[in-house]
């Protein structure tokens, strides 16, 4: 009896039935993005700043569809379902984060008088890079952070850091 060649196919009277679970062959991609939906399902979040972020000029930003192909839910509002307010790191440094939007949304956090959870969105970031939920406890910010101007101006130093001997 001859073997038939791996570069041929095998006639049907050899083949074999293969179990189930191997009949259908998932993509890899696939797997992998029900792998990432389970990671951040139930988080339901907006974006505090002046922006939305949910499209810019005609683009989705990458923090918005990460965290989307990731299970959360991006809204442009807070809803009442809303968990988490994500505050932009570049928004805080550059101490442009008070504005008329984010007074709109705070504002609506305290009229649906449910707990939000205010945290810088390299928490979104982090949760991505090492595939699941880190707890918000490091991220959290002060609503105070949402409510007032962010002063950037450097704490007086009453010592130099470098002697000059």
């Amino acid at each position: 009896m001859a073997v038939p060649s791996p570069l041929t196919a095998p006639s049907t009277s050899s083949q074999q039935v293969l179990p189930s679970p191997f009949r259908v062959l998932a993509d890899v991609r696939e797997l992998l993005l029900a792998q990432c939906k389970s990671i951040l399902v139930g988080i339901d979040c907006t974006f505090a700043g002046p922006s939305p972020l949910l499209v810019i000029e005609g683009v989705v930003p990458p923090e918005v569809q990460l965290a989307r192909r990731f299970g959360a839910k991006v809204c442009s509002e807070v809803v009442p379902s809303c968990t988490h307010l994500l505050v932009p790191p570049v928004l805080l440094a550059e101490g442009r984060l008070h504005c008329e939007r984010t007074d709109h949304l705070v504002r609506q956090a305290q009229s649906h008088r449910r707990p939000l959870q205010i945290v810088d969105a390299r928490w979104l970031l982090d949760c991505v890079s090492r595939w699941q939920r880190l707890p918000e406890a490091d991220y959290l910010l002060p609503i105070e952070c949402l409510t007032h101007p962010v002063n950037l101006e450097p704490a007086p130093s009453s010592a130099p850091i470098f002697s000059t001997r």
